[in-house]
């Protein structure tokens, strides 16, 4: 459905699938497939948010409970015969906003999603199933859920510990409470339910949730936070202090060790940065630095054998900023003896390792069942 899919993630029942939002005003579901290893039919969920914390917190103090909310849910076949012709009119009628986020007529909702604003909406009859699938993070509004989080990234799961961790690359508009970056403006949550009220962090956080026996996500809190950088001798280079982290992105478990690898997606770091989150200590550490303008993306931690490496990718290398140094940087290795040396501008994807496997560890990975290493 229309929401800007950032990663899925199948959890250990292979039946129930978590699936991020990368866009502005946007929300959080799941799918729970009506049999094991089949996602052609099922039920998708919407979360709504209930914030515990004080209105207006800092994001690092943020906390909340979460409920579930079903949504209709058509299958694959009547997507597949429906997305070809069907268009948004179709689905829904639609009116102007007034001004105080209130719809002008009965049976119209407001709704404030993806970044338009307020929405008045009233679902056509018998177009249910179609407009919860085809336009599900407006139907996600319509059914109360929560649609203000922001730049929403990757996420995985600790099988061990039964938590979810997942990255926002900043707190900020429908995550502020009627704010944009600090400033007073109602776009964002006009309309909308405003269930979120935080205060500013253009840093972004990695977001904790405690899982349940059926996987349902429960209760919220913030892992870890960046922080915005003060320092006038350094802030227009570096917008987030260096010592942690800026704009979060892919993140993944290292499961015999309880750690969390923490990916940049970033300008306000010059270089993007890879993190080690330890659990036992809250430490975080600092294990890779990318060149400038990339970014870096899909960490993960695999086991073969008696060893243990990490892989992570760095995307576009002087793709984003500081073009000009491309031509400054160090030739790169040929792939082969017949080929030409790639341009510091490609991408490439390293592994760190080999690691001598942890021995009794859990190996909680990302979509494997915990099992104790022999």
């Amino acid at each position: 459905g229309r929401q800007a899919w950032e990663l899925s993630y199948v959890m250990p029942d292979s039946r129930t699938v978590y699936g991020t939002d990368d866009g502005t005003n946007v929300f959080f579901t799941y799918f729970k497939a009506d049999k094991a290893k089949d996602l052609s039919a099922g039920t998708n969920y919407c979360a709504k948010y209930t914030q515990t914390s004080a209105a207006t917190s800092e994001a690092k103090d943020w906390t909340a409970t979460i409920e579930w909310i079903e949504m209709p849910t058509a299958t694959e076949a009547d997507v597949k015969a429906a997305i070809e012709t069907t268009t948004f009119a179709d689905l829904f009628d639609s009116e102007t906003c007034g001004a105080d986020g209130v719809c002008p007529t009965n049976g119209f909702k407001s709704v404030n999603t993806g970044g338009y604003g307020c929405e008045c909406l009233k679902v056509k009859p018998g177009k249910e199933a179609l407009a919860g699938t085809l336009e599900k993070r407006r139907y996600a509004g319509y059914l109360g859920c929560t649609t203000e989080f922001r730049k929403w990234e990757g996420i995985t799961y600790d099988s061990k510990n039964k938590k979810i961790y997942t990255a926002l690359s900043a707190v900020e508009r429908g995550m502020e409470d009627n704010m944009k970056n600090g400033e007073a403006d109602t776009k964002y949550d006009l309309g909308g339910s405003n269930h979120l009220k935080m205060k500013h962090n253009t840093c972004g956080c990695v977001m904790e949730m405690e899982v349940d026996d059926n996987f349902l996500a429960t209760k919220a809190k913030m892992l870890a936070c960046g922080t915005v950088n003060v320092d006038e001798a350094t802030k227009k280079v570096d917008k987030c202090v260096i010592t942690g982290m800026a704009s979060p992105d892919n993140v993944a478990m290292i499961g015999e060790l309880d750690q969390l690898i923490i990916g940049e997606d970033t300008s306000s770091h010059v270089n993007d940065l890879v993190w080690i989150y330890d659990f036992a200590s809250g430490a975080m550490t600092r294990i890779a630095s990318t060149p400038y303008g990339s970014e870096t993306t899909s960490p993960y931690w695999h086991t073969l054998g008696d060893y243990s490496y990490m892989t992570f990718i760095v995307q576009h290398p002087y793709g984003e900023s500081d073009k000009e140094k491309a031509a400054l940087a160090p030739a790169m290795s040929k792939t082969n003896a017949e080929s030409a040396a790639p341009p510091a501008t490609a991408g490439y994807v390293g592994y760190i390792g080999p690691f001598p496997r942890v021995k009794g560890a859990v190996m909680a990975t990302s979509t494997d069942k915990a099992a104790a290493a022999p």
